[in-house]
């Protein structure tokens, strides 16, 4: 898990030279609160076999992210409401993130959506295990 962000610092040295580096700061790792998951078992199947097909080569296999792009266990509530306009409309597509209208349903989408919820919602368990929680 990456600890620090890439904040895009190019370090030049010098031998004479007197700048201190200083740490960067830790990134937030905690995942948010998603919404409620509503699929049932059998749906959460059917949901990460879809993830794993289209979206796990690049968002990371169990929805957990290289770093690269983004981690989508850590959507916002903003963003798991347009989770369809993203997937499906294009909504980002300007960052790269295509759509995906031509393999995807509105149904389909929505599997994908509910076993993220799933695999947020077991890093959160695992997160406050961790600290005793």
């Amino acid at each position: 898990v990456l600890k620090y962000g890439n904040f895009g610092k190019l370090f030049v040295y010098s031998l004479d030279g007197k700048a201190v580096v200083t740490r960067p700061a830790e990134l937030d790792r905690a995942i948010p609160q998603p919404p409620p998951m509503t699929a049932s078992a059998d749906q959460l199947v059917r949901g990460e076999q879809l993830y794993n097909k289209v979206c796990g080569g690049c968002h990371g296999g169990g929805v957990i992210s290289s770093g690269v792009l983004p981690d989508l266990r850590m959507m916002s509530a903003t963003t798991h409401e347009a989770f369809e306009a993203i997937v499906l409309g294009g909504m980002l597509s300007g960052n790269g993130m295509a759509s995906f209208a031509d393999v995807l349903s509105t149904d389909e989408t929505e599997l994908i959506r509910q076993f993220v919820i799933s695999q947020a919602l077991v890093a959160r368990e695992e997160a406050s295990s961790d600290i005793g929680g």
